[in-house]
């Protein structure tokens, strides 16, 4: 294990490890990872300060046990009075309210974070908690696991950026039918649709994820990865083919230029691993960072 640069005992919902340049991020908080505005606060947190790591290369998100996420948590005290089991509304908003602003901050940095971020659904994941993964770059399912935007179904709408995120991850047509009727698909489905990008039995998503990343971390220049990941977020919303072929030459003209795309080269050619000379952290050219910015606007 590498030596985090940050202290774990700060937070009380997540686990956090790094080995070799991966990063991994445990949402625990028995027994099904539910969601309150601390978690969300230290999501936020520990995901600023993994991305800004020079040692971290890559971080995966997960949850401890057999869920993922199983969204807000509603068993809040006071939220329900015992006598009538109506919802006292003050306590309801100031709950939403709590919600929305951490977890809208999450889904707007997750994209402008230099390092990819790939979501391991290890099992159910509901509304929130669904919605949390959407913004990760990759994502991969247990073929069980239950998921839905219920959303709908609990009277409430959709937010934290679900309606521009997920009719671009399985089109406009699937993500009208899973939000306007909340039904729920297990995790095969969910990676039939494109929603996720493999299904696999839940006992080997962790294990993929963390390959996945290994390879990233061990066999990929982190200055390159920077550069595709946050150009690939910046053009999801670019309705040009043109200027989207036009940013890309700017780009590649200009990261050919960088010593790791020697060293690529060098490397390839000698038949030996890759020691890159970028962090993935450096200053970019003023014509390539305008190019990044925020995808999901605040609102």
């Amino acid at each position: 294990m590498t030596k985090l640069h940050l202290d774990p005992a700060r937070y009380d919902s997540l686990k956090i490890a790094l080995d070799r340049g991966v990063a991994t991020v445990t949402i625990d908080r028995p027994p099904r990872n539910a969601l309150v505005p601390t978690t969300m606060i230290e999501i936020r947190d520990v995901m600023a300060r993994l991305g800004a790591d020079e040692d971290v290369r890559c971080i995966v998100i997960t949850g401890a046990g057999k869920y993922f996420c199983s969204g807000a948590d509603l068993t809040r005290p006071g939220l329900l009075d015992p006598q009538t089991g109506a919802v006292d509304r003050v306590l309801m908003k100031k709950l939403r309210a709590d919600h929305r602003e951490s977890r809208n901050m999450i889904n707007r940095d997750l994209p402008e974070l230099r390092v990819p971020v790939i979501a391991a659904i290890n099992g159910s994941a509901v509304g929130g908690g669904l919605t949390l993964t959407l913004a990760a770059d990759i994502r991969l399912i247990a073929e069980d696991a239950k998921i839905s935007f219920a959303f709908v179904q609990r009277g409430l709408g959709p937010e934290h950026g679900m309606t521009w995120l997920l009719p671009r991850l399985v089109g406009t047509s699937v993500a009208m039918e899973l939000l306007l009727t909340g039904r729920q698909i297990d995790g095969r489905e969910a990676a039939r649709i494109g929603l996720a990008s493999r299904a696999l039995p839940a006992a080997e998503v962790l294990p993929a994820a963390l390959e996945m990343a290994r390879t990233i971390a061990d066999k990929c220049s982190p200055l390159a990865v920077a550069v595709t990941k946050q150009m690939t977020w910046a053009h999801a919303g670019e309705p040009s083919f043109v200027r989207a072929t036009r940013n890309e030459k700017a780009v590649v003209d200009w990261i050919t230029q960088q010593p790791d795309a020697q060293e690529g080269i060098n490397s390839y050619m000698e038949k030996r691993p890759a020691a890159w000379k970028s962090n993935g952290r450096e200053e970019m050219p003023s014509f390539v960072a305008s190019l990044f910015e925020t995808v999901v606007e605040e609102y």
